[in-house]
């Protein structure tokens, strides 16, 4: 039981740190949307941006903290796009 409680204690540090590191659009759009849990209009309203410019940043964002955490091999497997065809 310790060491999951260490465990989970570590790795909210290090997603912590992660999202510390990324620009400050990319951190303002993951606290909103998943910290704050707004909805796409109230972050609109924030930000001043277009839902699909706030969708897109936030796609990068996620991937970003993902490909730090887990590495380059965390989108391996992905489904191939229609540009991949």
């Amino acid at each position: 039981m310790q060491y999951i409680l260490y465990r989970n204690k570590k790795l909210k540090k290090e997603i912590d740190q992660v999202i510390n590191n990324l620009s400050p659009l990319h951190k303002d759009i993951i606290k909103y949307r998943y910290i704050e849990r707004l909805q796409w209009v109230e972050i609109v309203d924030k930000m001043n941006y277009e839902e699909r410019q706030l969708r897109n940043k936030k796609n990068q964002a996620v991937r970003s903290i993902a490909t730090k955490l887990f590495g380059v091999k965390v989108f391996k497997y992905e489904e191939p796009t229609l540009f991949d065809m």
